[in-house]
């Protein structure tokens, strides 16, 4: 089994020796079963040679590896700090503890010394600071960015931390982001660096080097796709691939039916009924129906025949190809699908992120003579103030409320007396 992951036959004698040389084949084996690609199998097993290195060194034998003996691994082995990395590393020592290989223990306390300050951080946030568990996860999720990136080729020292690895941070992310995910970035990082001096793990108060964004309510205008530009996005996807039809998949739901991009990770197979025509959206804590439109249908049934991972353990509909191929973790996935079309569409826009597609989907709506009321049931917006941004750029109607109050006002203005003469 290990001969579908690596060619060379040095490096598979090299996994067959030391303590987990015997355990190679069935923990390969249940790892391509869990769904993991062989070329990203191939990426991120690198840990686990590393580890039988590490018992070899160390004299250990499989069922001497302790919670706290892996601890003092993963403290060593520095590559566990990356994503792939890590899930393979759980995923091996999951298969391990089932095998009664390792003595047992629980996954989450197999943790290095970022997991043990985040998971730390949000038990203060979740405890302490009362926070929601939408914005705890965004806080936690640009902690754990800063530190994967201020740790990547050095060993983990929080008061070596500076100002200058702060800001490189911040002006290495800001073009990414909009003003308002700047504002959730800037936010985030001064809290996770006031949690850090407060159990004195950093001396310097580094969130002083971080100044809020200016941030004014109610300012911009919902600027969405003209008609044109979303046939350029949709068109710059390869329906030839794999990867194609899945993030068509997920451009045509977003712009026909303005979907959040949690509520496309949260889709499930369930969801989809085909008989009624319908789809059951989950977003926000609600649950609704909407209709689904045939070329939307068309562009699923795509996907989900030709594209999606089959067997597949996982009930989303919309899973990733990295790793084990489950279903996206954070909303930044669906944004990054929406910015690599607008780039090859060579589209320019104000704004970027899977959110536009929403404001197309309004504006549309607008334009074909839609009210408020029935865009806030489109959108299934509960309050209908929240739609009433969609105003700023409904000039039909603006121009209206221009006419009439310009014959409602005193004659004695002057801009009114010229403009009432010129006409």
């Amino acid at each position: 089994m290990i001969e579908s992951i690596y060619k060379s036959k040095r490096t598979i004698e090299y996994l067959r020796m030391g303590p987990l040389g015997e355990h190679v084949e069935k923990l390969t084996e249940s790892l391509l079963a869990k769904g993991y690609l062989p070329e990203r199998l191939r990426l991120n097993f690198g840990v686990l040679s590393g580890l039988s290195h590490w018992m070899g060194v160390q004299s250990l034998k499989m069922g001497q590896l302790t919670p706290e003996r892996i601890e003092e691994f993963l403290e060593f082995h520095k590559l566990y700090r990356k994503s792939g990395q890590r899930r393979v590393f759980i995923d091996a020592v999951d298969f391990f503890r089932a095998e009664k290989i390792i003595p047992q223990a629980r996954i989450s306390q197999v943790k290095c010394i970022e997991d043990r300050v985040l998971f730390d951080f949000e038990r203060f946030l979740r405890d302490h600071r009362g926070v929601s568990e939408g914005y705890l996860k965004k806080q936690v999720y640009y902690g754990r960015m800063f530190l994967s990136e201020a740790f990547a080729k050095k060993r983990v020292n929080f008061r070596g931390l500076s100002v200058t690895d702060v800001t490189e941070f911040i002006k290495r992310h800001i073009p990414d982001n909009g003003s308002a995910e700047t504002r959730h970035m800037v936010i985030s990082l001064r809290s996770f660096f006031k949690f850090l001096q407060a159990t004195n793990r950093v001396k310097k108060n580094l969130a002083v080097a971080i100044p809020l964004p200016a941030y004014w309510k109610e300012t911009t205008l919902p600027i969405g796709l003209k008609a044109d530009q979303v046939k350029r996005l949709l068109e710059s996807y390869d329906r030839k691939t794999a990867i194609g039809k899945r993030d068509f998949a997920i451009v045509k739901m977003l712009s026909r039916l303005g979907l959040r991009s949690c509520e496309v990770i949260n889709l499930c197979l369930k969801d989809l009924h085909w008989r009624s025509g319908e789809i059951t959206v989950r977003g926000k804590g609600r649950e609704s129906k909407l209709p689904l439109p045939k070329d939307v249908g068309a562009a699923l049934i795509d996907y989900i025949k030709n594209a999606r991972p089959q067997p597949s353990p996982h009930q989303h509909v919309f899973l990733s190809t990295f790793s084990n191929r489950g279903p996206f973790k954070r909303s930044a996935s669906i944004a990054s699908i929406v910015n690599l079309g607008i780039k090859r569409a060579k589209l320019s826009t104000a704004r970027k992120g899977a959110h536009i597609l929403r404001h197309t989907v309004a504006s549309e709506c607008l334009r074909n003579g839609a009210n408020y009321g029935e865009i806030a049931e489109l959108l299934r917006h509960e309050n209908l103030a929240t739609v009433s941004i969609y105003a700023k750029v409904d000039f039909e109607r603006l121009k209206l409320a221009h006419a009439s109050w310009l014959w409602r006002a005193k004659p004695k203005t002057k801009v009114v007396r010229q403009i009432r003469g010129a006409k």
